[in-house]
């Protein structure tokens, strides 16, 4: 007769993997000496996600690896940050709209530069409006990636850059999976 192991085992064993795979990846931090400035660095950092703002794509117990090398995000990338609120919080969101572009949300879409978004990954198009604001220098527009149940730049604003922590490259819990490929276009790419 085999025994059958319970939850509780199962929750143990993948509490080891988290750690074993964290204890990998930290192994990777840096790749050259403390201070150096090799070209070479790498620095790395990992966090787990919270709440349904990234969701289909993040879900709330995903855990994420951060390039901190990369504070200036592209359009299309995830990225963690402080939130400009509180700080002490790092939340994940995708970069919308990059410094000088005019950003608009209306009729469900997401305008930059009058012209329409194609964002594929959303769990559904926004239920809200955005008048249209031209993103600063030293400043980014962000969005949750499920855009109705997202605490993100449509509620609190613009992200200052000195804020953002680094890119999200990769989701290597509880299933591996590259974010860095994931990207938006407009809808003249479509065409």
């Amino acid at each position: 007769m085999s025994k059958k192991r319970g939850p509780g085992v199962r929750a143990t064993i993948g509490l080891a993997v988290i750690s074993l795979v964290g204890a990998a990846l930290g192994a990777l931090v840096l790749l050259a000496a403390p201070g150096s400035d090799s070209p070479y660095r790498l620095s790395l950092t990992s966090f787990k996600v919270a709440g349904v703002d990234m969701q289909p794509g993040l879900a709330g117990g995903d855990y994420v690896l951060v390039n901190k090398l990369n504070r200036t995000p592209t359009r299309g990338e995830i990225i963690a940050f402080r939130y400009p609120k509180d700080e002490r919080l790092v939340f994940i969101k995708r970069v919308v709209g990059l410094p000088g572009e005019s950003v608009r949300i209306e009729d469900g879409l997401v305008f930059i530069n009058e012209i329409s978004l194609d964002e594929p990954y959303i769990a559904e198009r926004p239920g809200y409006s955005w008048q249209p604001t031209t993103v600063p220098n030293g400043a980014y527009f962000v969005l949750g990636d499920n855009r109705n149940n997202s605490l993100d730049s449509h509620i609190w604003g613009l992200l200052p850059q000195e804020n953002i922590v680094g890119a999200v490259v990769l989701k290597y819990w509880p299933k591996w999976k590259s974010l860095a490929a994931e990207t938006m276009t407009d809808n003249r790419a479509n065409r």
